[in-house]
């Protein structure tokens, strides 16, 4: 989802800890703190003491870690960490650029006692026919 950026700029995303449904707040208590400084959407977890504050741009995301940190009364009293964030790439995307080994022969593999059947089905099941249910 979320991680540290790899460079020293503001971005748009926010981690914000400790908040969340958590340590006992609602998405309306978060929303009521981010929204002054702009259109957040909030990416929380019913399980995990921290949120994620996404502003569609930087300025508004740093207006908000500004306004946020060291405001002890907009969380009920606790001081919360603000740091910005980056998103990640999903993992699927990351694992279609690793390439993929193909081998067509037993010498290509170099496994030992490994069995390659280039002949694994025939031409008549390589045919696909229309089930008749």
């Amino acid at each position: 989802m979320f991680s540290r950026p790899q460079h020293p700029h503001p971005t748009r995303h926010l981690f914000v800890a400790p908040c969340g449904f958590a340590v006992g707040d609602t998405l309306e208590d978060i929303l009521r703190v981010f929204e002054p400084c702009g259109e957040p959407t909030v990416t929380a977890f019913h399980d995990k003491p921290h949120v994620f504050v996404s502003f569609p741009s930087e300025r508004q995301a740093a207006a908000a870690a500004a306004a946020v940190l060291g405001d002890t009364e907009a969380f009920g009293g606790r001081q919360v960490k603000v740091r910005f964030a980056e998103a990640r790439k999903p993992r699927q995307q990351q694992r279609d650029r690793q390439p993929v080994a193909a081998v067509s022969s037993l010498e290509a593999c170099a496994v030992p006692g490994l069995a390659l059947h280039t002949q694994f089905i025939t031409s008549d099941e390589e045919i696909v026919r229309p089930s008749t249910a």
